[in-house]
């Protein structure tokens, strides 16, 4: 008994892993849709470039920015800038955008209005968007003061919008993995912005800049114009390409685990059906807590039915725990683009992947319980 229920938490919990990790990579796919569209090209850093930033300088990625604002439509997005922030025991993420990148990835807001980036720099408050956990600190309509990562100084802000709840980005390689957003600011990012903007904030820009209608050529050309000024080598490849080359390591990866969840359910349900071939009458005793002369079908599938709806149950609730703890321990951690808001600890990706988990083991349970009671009655009989 304990051998069966160690054997189908495990498959239960591949299972759910994996659902999981494919619900996320489907809403990874829907959010990508916007780049899927010819012309428009994705820059990412050479693994096998050599480079050193220290080298980098104010006039090399001047010159790196004014060929490509002369020469492409791009957008532009810089992440993962923490701050810290008065009354808020949460590291915050700065994150940039120009107007390009807003079109391609319009953040759904659950009040205030959308972001205007045609303020200016040193006489108006910047207007920005904040996540939902800044909300009640920072309601809509009021200002902040921070020292601006990109800046190198002090700026004002001004919220004109909040994020719905576990707002999120999905990355372009792994479609599967996302940034939660309800600690981030979004701050619309101009031309005179970049102009005044320091090394750091342009380098880090670049690293995952989208050029717009534009040709390989030209991009291959961009290449070299950054390898010449910056000393780094970017490769610009199409969101189709960054699909390929997702799927060529993610699919096999998750066809494995799967196969090992369905081994694992067939291990089961023979270990069960061969025990009550042999008579094992300690397995009996489990399946039937109570037999009498006159047995019948019904109290067979009674039996077993009660027997697997507690084993399932056992399993399905450890599983809820561990991932309940998980999501937990991200707020422990105040790991900032990972915390999320949900129901019981769980968020709609993990509820989803439980739910057809339990649908599941359901099916397995009454594959289980008729084969068996089946094999034990024409046992019995004879």
């Amino acid at each position: 008994t304990l051998c069966i229920i160690i054997l189908m938490f495990i498959a239960s919990y591949l299972t759910f892993i994996g659902i999981r990790s494919l619900l996320s990579t489907y809403q990874g796919y829907c959010e990508m849709r916007s780049l899927v569209q010819e012309g428009t090209y994705i820059a990412n850093l050479n693994p096998d470039s050599d480079y050193n930033l220290a080298d980098i300088t104010e006039s090399d990625v001047q010159q790196a920015f004014d060929y490509l604002d002369r020469n492409f439509d791009f957008a532009l997005y810089d992440d993962g800038n923490l701050i810290t922030l008065p009354d808020c025991d949460m590291e915050v993420s700065v994150n940039y955008l120009n107007e390009e990148y807003y079109k391609l990835f319009p953040l759904e807001l659950e009040q205030g209005t959308r972001l205007r980036f045609d303020y200016k720099l040193n006489e108006d408050e910047i207007p920005v968007l904040i996540g939902k956990g800044l909300s009640k600190t920072y309601p809509l309509g009021s200002t902040i003061c921070i020292s601006d990562p990109a800046m190198g100084r002090n700026i004002t802000l001004k919220v004109v919008g909040i994020l719905k709840k576990n707002a999120s980005h999905s990355n372009y390689y792994m479609l599967n993995w996302k940034n939660y957003y309800n600690f981030s600011i979004f701050l619309p990012v101009n031309k005179m912005f970049i102009e005044n903007a320091n090394v750091d904030f342009h380098v880090n820009s670049i690293m995952n800049v989208i050029v717009l209608h534009t040709t390989a050529e030209k991009t291959a050309t961009l290449s070299d114009v950054f390898l010449e000024n910056l000393g780094l080598q970017f490769n610009f490849s199409s969101q189709q390409e960054n699909y390929e080359y997702f799927e060529n390591g993610y699919l096999e990866s998750i066809i494995i685990q799967f196969i090992i969840a369905l081994v694992l359910y067939a291990i089961t349900m023979w270990i069960v059906n061969r025990n009550i071939l042999k008579g094992n009458r300690l397995l009996l005793n489990d399946l039937l807590s109570s037999i009498s002369e006159n047995i019948n079908s019904v109290q067979i599938r009674k039996s077993g039915y009660t027997y697997l709806k507690v084993t399932f149950l056992l399993g399905l609730i450890v599983i809820f725990l561990f991932t309940a703890y998980e999501r937990f321990s991200f707020w422990a951690k105040k790991d900032t683009l990972v915390v999320a808001y949900g129901f019981l600890g769980l968020i709609d990706i993990d509820w989803g992947a439980w739910l057809i988990v339990l649908f599941i083991d359901m099916l397995i349970g009454v594959l289980i319980v008729e084969t068996a009671s089946r094999h034990f009655l024409n046992s019995f009989s004879k």
